[in-house]
């Protein structure tokens, strides 16, 4: 089985779903989450502090009470978590440090979902009585749903990963996102060789998988490059060959 077609296809882009050590991104896009070792200095690391606290909670529109705050806080914590972690020093250093530092980063993303996580809980206690107050609440989600997603990604926590990404292709006008039916197919890949291992009922039968596994990838194709384009044909027949 082979588990790097689409990115072999996308290895030209720079759009391909990496564990965030390895990817660097334009900012705008929210799915691109640039993970610097580190950032210049400590001016710059405040400056995106500052910046990051300045969600869109005092913009005069009136907000639902209680869970959206609440929510807002755990997430802006999350995000400063991983702004943080990227003050680690990268200069030459011990193995011993090297070891010290690698530990207090990845401690510092599983704090971090953790916080996007509650961020997520909340939310669902969150009722908004106006369309602006509903729009503010599928933001969040929306924002929380993709942090979680790319860490737990990068930590390699694939199997958590699928009912996340499920839960925000359900959002509202998030279907025509490929990032997420991407990681899907990567996280499909993991599962149909660990079920086929391990034969888990909790994780599905290996056809079952399987068709997951291909629909997300045909359907990331579909929305990167299109219907009839010749990266979709030429999955689709990989696909119908197997």
């Amino acid at each position: 089985m082979k588990l790097n077609v689409l990115l072999l296809i996308l290895a030209f882009t720079s759009t391909y779903p990496q564990p965030a050590s390895t990817s660097v991104h334009p900012a705008q896009d929210p799915w691109k989450n640039e993970d610097y070792a580190t950032l210049p200095d400590a001016q710059a690391i405040a400056k995106d502090i500052r910046a990051a606290a300045k969600l869109d909670t005092e913009s005069g529109i009136d907000l639902p009470v209680g869970p959206y705050r609440d929510a807002v806080l755990a997430y802006r914590e999350g995000f400063l978590t991983i702004l943080m972690m990227r003050g680690y020093p990268v200069y030459p250093i011990t193995d011993s440090e090297r070891a010290q530092i690698f530990s207090e980063r990845l401690r510092s993303k599983r704090d971090a979902v953790s916080k996007f996580l509650f961020a997520l809980h909340i939310l669902d206690f969150a009722i908004p009585s106006s369309e602006a107050q509903q729009n503010q609440i599928l933001d969040l989600k929306n924002k929380s749903l993709r942090q979680t997603i790319f860490y737990q990604y990068d930590l390699g926590h694939f199997l958590a990963v699928i009912p996340l990404a499920e839960i925000y292709l359900s959002l509202q006008g998030q279907d025509t996102d490929f990032h997420p039916h991407l990681y899907l197919y990567h996280c499909y890949a993991f599962a149909e060789q660990l079920s086929e291992k391990e034969r888990s009922p909790s994780l599905g039968s290996p056809s079952e998988i399987r068709r997951k596994k291909n629909f997300h990838q045909l359907r990331a194709a579909e929305i990167r490059f299109g219907k009839n384009s010749p990266e979709y044909s030429r999955i689709n027949g990989l696909q119908q060959s197997k």
